[in-house]
């Protein structure tokens, strides 16, 4: 155990060839997955891409089987504090769904969120010096089928108008909205623009540097049709911490992101100054209505739906702090909890009654569909990564998560940056996400997860590496 080589996940060679190719497979078919509804059963699974967690799930048990070693052996090094933050995330949550009132909800959402962690963290983590080669050949295979999908949505979008109306179902069936979708592509642009500038190829660099400066400019383009506020939000304060930590001493750049906050905080001031936005979300919106109407608190309805939501997510943090309402459970009980926010909601949207109907392709065996749902009365989401940790798992499961948002954001910000373009690229799209994840949460969707757990497990093996370079973890070879 006392190396790299013989602490890399798995030891046998025939389940390195499986990992080998489950990695580029995982990866290329997660963008493309779409959620299957199997009305027989009354389950909904994100068909293939967890079916194909399942097996690497098995691949994991059985690993640890044949070679008979802890749980603690799959974390290659010795633990970061992202893996502390992450183990007791999960510990969290079980508690969390012990103490949950609807238990089948509860240990349903638990036994997906172990998968994907286990899966995407733990076992990028566990490959030791080849973390570098596995997480960039899954991404890189993402990335182009992903591709796939922002000419789909392009295309759909440009025969509807390229407005805000047009951009909300436009990655359908592949994601259920355009927030989500904005928010891979805040994952998508640094991984486009760092391959432009890598120069490990001898020949054809020139060629090579256009191609993907012209993917980087498709991805950008798409970003900014995507329409999603929050995705916005996130690129830029991604764009600005990455320019703040290229600064020399952490007073540098503590002192330039006082500087930022300022200007952000003059700006929203005078957003909100200005003249309500009068049009309806869902008429036509252009891009600068769109921006405008992130300060509009009083007419625009995905904000005062979101008002509401969080209120009655504070309520249920209230009812039960340390433990919350358990896992999965916030869509069933905000109902009762929309009388603490001073708003009733709207009545219940009958799904067959949407305008988004269920898009049947295998009769009774399944069907893709869309979520017509958009009123609080009838459930979702918090729309918040912290308000749903808070309102699901109490302090049990907020602190680990805030633990780990600060630990990414402060550690790879101001206190200690990496300059590794492969974690520059990952914190790019973290650093994105989780200021999304103020209004907007979707790491239940493994095409999101997937890009944040192995992210996270990337900055936290270069962290020990930069921290102990005598330790044997072998070369950076696959970084070129």
């Amino acid at each position: 155990m006392g190396n790299g080589k013989s602490a890399s996940l798995p030891k046998e060679a025939w389940l390195n060839g499986v990992f080998r190719w489950y990695w580029p497979v995982l990866g290329a078919t997660l963008p493309l997955s779409v959620r299957v509804f199997l009305p027989w059963s009354g389950v909904e699974l994100i068909f293939p891409a967890e079916p194909l967690v399942a097996i690497g799930v098995i691949l994991i048990a059985w690993e640890q089987i044949r070679s008979n070693r802890s749980i603690r052996s799959l974390l290659a090094f010795r633990p970061h504090v992202l893996d502390v933050a992450v183990f007791a995330f999960l510990l969290g949550s079980i508690i969390a769904a012990a103490a949950a009132e609807h238990q089948l909800v509860a240990w349903k959402v638990v036994v997906v969120q172990v998968a994907y962690i286990l899966v995407f963290y733990v076992a990028f983590r566990s490959r030791g010096p080849s973390i570098s080669s596995d997480l960039m050949r899954a991404w890189r295979w993402y990335a182009f089928a992903f591709l796939f999908v922002v000419l789909w949505a392009m295309v759909k979008e440009g025969l509807h108008g390229l407005d805000r109306e047009a951009s909300d179902h436009a990655a359908f069936p592949f994601f259920l909205d355009h927030t989500s979708y904005g928010a891979a592509l805040c994952f998508m642009l640094p991984f486009f623009a760092m391959e432009m500038g890598r120069d490990g190829l001898k020949g054809g660099l020139r060629s090579r540097k256009v191609f993907y400066l012209l993917l980087t400019l498709v991805i950008l383009v798409a970003l900014l049709l995507s329409y999603s506020r929050g995705a916005w939000m996130g690129a830029a304060a991604a764009g600005s911490g990455l320019i703040i930590a290229r600064w020399r001493t952490p007073a540098h750049r503590l002192a330039a992101l006082v500087l930022l906050f300022i200007v952000f905080a003059g700006s929203t001031l005078w957003l909100s100054g200005r003249p309500a936005v009068t049009r309806p979300q869902g008429e036509r919106t252009g891009l600068w209505r769109s921006l405008a109407s992130m300060t509009d608190l009083r007419t625009v309805p995905s904000n005062l739906d979101r008002i509401v939501r969080w209120r009655a997510a504070w309520s249920m943090f209230q009812e039960s702090p340390i433990t919350g309402q358990g896992p999965g459970a916030y869509p069933i009980v905000l109902p009762e909890h929309l009388s603490n926010t001073g708003a009733s909601g709207p009545e219940r949207v009958d799904p067959e009654a949407g305008p988004y109907r269920p898009w049947p392709l295998g009769g009774k065996v399944f069907e893709v569909r869309a979520d017509p749902v958009r009123d609080p009365s009838s459930g979702g989401s918090a729309h918040s990564e912290y308000l749903l940790a808070l309102s699901e798992g109490g302090l049990l499961l907020f602190l680990p998560w805030a633990l780990l948002s600060l630990t990414l954001l402060i550690g790879q910000v101001l206190i200690d940056p990496c300059r590794h373009p492969m974690v520059r690229m990952v914190t790019f799209g973290i650093v994105a996400y989780l200021v999304h994840g103020l209004v907007n949460n979707f790491l239940d969707d493994a095409k999101l997860a997937f890009l944040f757990w192995s992210g996270a497990a990337l900055i936290a093996t270069y962290d020990l590496r930069r921290g102990h370079p005598a330790r044997p973890e072998g070369p950076d070879h696959a970084d070129h």
